[in-house]
């Protein structure tokens, strides 16, 4: 009979010694993964995981005209942007409208020859640039085609960080 529960306890001493093994193992592993998970946390909380930190500026217009550049000032609630014409031929009336800007009339060019660039300085209402924040808007561009008289307008976007 000793020899069956010193076989049993034997048995029993190797099962606890492999499940303090498995435990300690489980419990490490634990700690780190809880540690990381903080770190995440945290880093989600102020704001590294945001969004706006990864946002490309861009502007994008359909064949026909370049988007050369652009800028967002917050400051003067202005949008300046520099248009090139690679329609083939000369546009007339050239005009840019985006939401929350144009106040009065939008910015216009008489004549803009085939090649040649523009700057249009688009004023804003008041809160529509917010420094620090994203801008997204469509970007409308209305010309007359000087051969042929005949009005058109193209759609674009625009997207950027407020300076």
């Amino acid at each position: 009979m000793d020899k069956i529960f010193k076989d049993a306890k034997i048995k029993i001493d190797k099962m606890l010694r492999k499940a303090q093994a498995a435990m300690d193992f489980l419990m490490s592993y634990s700690w780190a993964i809880l540690v990381v998970l903080i770190a995440m946390a945290a880093l989600s909380y102020f704001g590294f995981f945001s969004p706006d930190n990864f946002l490309a500026s861009k502007c994008k217009l359909p064949t026909g005209f370049d988007c050369v550049d652009f800028s967002l000032d917050g400051e003067n609630n202005l949008i300046i942007l520099i248009l090139r014409n690679r329609l083939g031929f000369d546009a007339q009336s050239v005009a840019v409208y985006l939401k929350g800007c144009n106040i009065l009339v939008g910015p216009q060019i008489d004549s803009l020859p085939n090649g040649a660039q523009a700057y249009f300085i688009i004023p804003c209402a008041e809160g529509t640039l917010i420094r620090g924040f994203k801008y997204a808007s469509d970007l409308n561009v209305t010309y007359v085609n000087w051969d042929i008289g005949t009005t058109h307008k193209i759609q674009g976007i625009i997207i950027g960080r407020v300076d």
